[in-house]
């Protein structure tokens, strides 16, 4: 009779913890729903897809008036993005592209408040950190055109797919401003030193050339750079226990991180003297709003 009441205790207490599992994953995909529709909801500036198969959320810059240029809105929309990937166990990898035939023209050299003494804990400061920290895949489909922070961004990714039309290219003293986003530190590391020179100060690449020197992984026909990535990441989907492979695959091929960091706390600190003594606003005032001049 114990041994009976001991199976039976046994037996309701199996029958608890698989209800209770039921109702964790229940009230799970209640907020990853909620999580999706408040993202959908709220961000302006990027077309979201979600990708059950690849695992992955494709976010499409949506700007075609402003060439996809980045402003404050959009590095606060895409630190959202990143955050809630980095909530949802059924999410590996985040997928930037962008929409129509831009990738990026780079920051915003309207969104004027961008352009006053740029601070951490600002929403630049703040999207940036959670680009250097994203724990999870980071994949970029260049479609189009890359200037500015549309190509430093790339060597924050762990999978880059460029069209062979692309054309890629830093204007940095153009606009009178330093390297950002850890380029000081990156970028002679992927590059060497010489060719690193010559990409900061404006050497225009295409997309064969991105492949050549180390920025892409793969280069493809026109309109086939989301579809690509896509195909990566759901390679990367594919293996057992895959969250956690990327998680840690993540934490030791990035683990300098804080270095990098600092480089780009560094940079910011550059940029701001440089805005102080008016050098910005003077040659954002003389490029403004034309690529061309870039």
């Amino acid at each position: 009779r114990r041994g009976e009441e001991r199976r039976g205790e046994e037996r309701r207490r199996r029958e608890k913890t698989k209800r209770g599992r039921e109702e964790e994953r229940r009230r799970g995909g209640e907020d990853k729903m909620e999580t999706k529709q408040r993202l959908e909801r709220e961000v302006e500036h990027f077309k979201l897809e979600w990708c059950e198969n690849e695992r992955a959320i494709v976010a499409k810059l949506a700007r075609s008036a402003r060439k996809n240029a980045i402003s404050s809105q959009t590095y606060k929309e895409l630190r959202w993005i990143l955050e809630a990937a980095e909530e949802n166990d059924d999410i590996l990898a985040v997928v930037i592209a962008g929409d129509g035939s831009t990738f990026s023209s780079g920051q915003d050299l309207k969104d004027i408040p961008s352009l006053d003494i740029r601070r951490e804990d600002d929403e630049v400061g703040k999207c940036l950190r959670a680009i250097v920290y994203f724990n999870k895949h980071l994949v970029a489909a260049v479609n189009g055109i890359a200037v500015g922070i549309g190509v430093t961004l790339l060597l924050h990714c762990d999978h880059v797919v460029v069209g062979e039309h692309v054309v890629a290219f830093t204007p940095f003293p153009k606009i009178a401003v330093v390297p950002e986003f850890g380029t000081s530190y990156l970028l002679p590391r992927r590059l060497g030193l010489s060719r690193a020179a010559e990409m900061m100060w404006g050497r225009k690449l295409n997309g064969r050339e991105m492949a050549e020197w180390g920025f892409a992984n793969a280069v493809v026909k026109r309109g086939e750079e989301v579809s690509k990535a896509l195909a990566w990441c759901r390679h990367v989907a594919e293996h057992p226990v895959a969250l956690s492979s990327v998680l840690a695959f993540k934490r030791h091929l990035r683990r300098d991180r804080d270095v990098i960091w600092s480089a780009v706390l560094e940079e910011l600190r550059a940029i701001d003297k440089r805005v102080e003594a008016g050098d910005v606003m003077e040659a954002v005032l003389k490029t403004r709003g034309n690529i061309a001049k870039l």
